[in-house]
């Protein structure tokens, strides 16, 4: 029976588990979590589709040698290769920053045909090199907002969560709801935070009830992730963190709209023509000449 899997990051174990799962016909999707390490393997191998965002791009080696006890050379001495020759290392001014600020960008027809590191995969798919690791589908990631930093920077949950425990019983999340008296006791709690008012100036925000009111629903989602990590562990956090986060969701849809293997490339390669066809249909609206092969 076809199955359906999402790998959470790559790495070594993950990648043998996306490989092992796909050559028995199953879907499997790799969402990149860990950019640099497997997921060219798993891309070039066409184990799986790889759903985020382009990877940094980190495909070389450095070498130290020692010049005296308190010097050394640090020399770039190799490149790691896929086996179709392809290299996703993206080169780098002394800085540190990027010669190029972007990767290749596929909705960018022209930037796609001057490219001339075009490789393809073992079904004969195009990929490319020099950039990272090119998502085959882009979903950004559901990031904090700057008020929720600020109460993460000060561990506001924390603190919350160990008093309201000690006098209130905690049944499970489907039984959990974040009341209007939680929210009263929550900014009591932060008004005593000394750290606090200027964590959120750092957030260019000021600290006010209003403030809070206004984010209740992400304060409740926060303490109830922290009465779950204090009362089932971490993998229970995660669980509830998992409900908000946008590169998940995308990969669940995207196994229930296409529930075997071959369906989910042939609907991965749709989407990127479909990508292609528009920028070029944009670029002509803007008295551009694009070809699309």
């Amino acid at each position: 029976m076809t199955k359906r899997f999402a790998v959470m990051g790559a790495g070594e174990v993950g990648f043998h588990l996306a490989r092992e799962l796909s050559r028995e016909g199953h879907s499997v999707v790799v969402i990149e979590a860990d950019p640099g390490k497997r997921e060219p393997l798993e891309e070039n191998l066409d184990v799986g589709v790889v759903i985020g965002e382009n990877t940094f791009g980190k495909g070389s080696v450095q070498t130290v040698f020692e010049l005296s006890p308190t010097k050394a050379l640090k020399l770039t001495t190799a490149k790691y290769y896929t086996p179709s020759g392809r290299s996703i290392h993206r080169d780098r001014n002394r800085d540190g920053s990027l010669i190029e600020e972007e990767g290749i960008d596929l909705t960018d027809v022209e930037d796609v045909e001057d490219e001339p590191e075009v490789y393809r995969t073992d079904m004969g798919r195009e990929v490319f090199g020099g950039g990272g690791i090119m998502p085959d589908v882009e979903v950004e990631p559901s990031l904090l907002s700057d008020f929720e930093v600020a109460l993460e920077r000060d561990a506001t949950y924390f603190h919350f969560t160990n008093e309201w425990l000690v006098d209130h019983e905690h049944t499970g999340p489907d039984d959990f709801e974040f009341t209007e008296e939680m929210l009263d006791e929550f900014w009591a709690l932060a008004e005593t935070r000394e750290d606090l008012p200027g964590y959120f100036e750092d957030m260019e925000l000021e600290m006010s009830r209003e403030l809070f009111d206004e984010h209740e629903r992400e304060i409740g989602v926060g303490v109830l992730r922290e009465i779950e990590r204090r009362q089932e562990g971490n993998a229970a956090a995660y669980r509830v963190n998992i409900e908000r986060d946008e590169q998940v969701w995308r990969v669940v849809e995207l196994l229930k709209e296409n529930p075997t293997r071959a369906e989910l490339f042939e609907a991965v390669e749709e989407m990127r023509q479909q990508k292609i066809a528009e920028a070029a249909e944009a670029a002509e609206t803007d008295g551009e000449e694009v070809e699309v092969n």
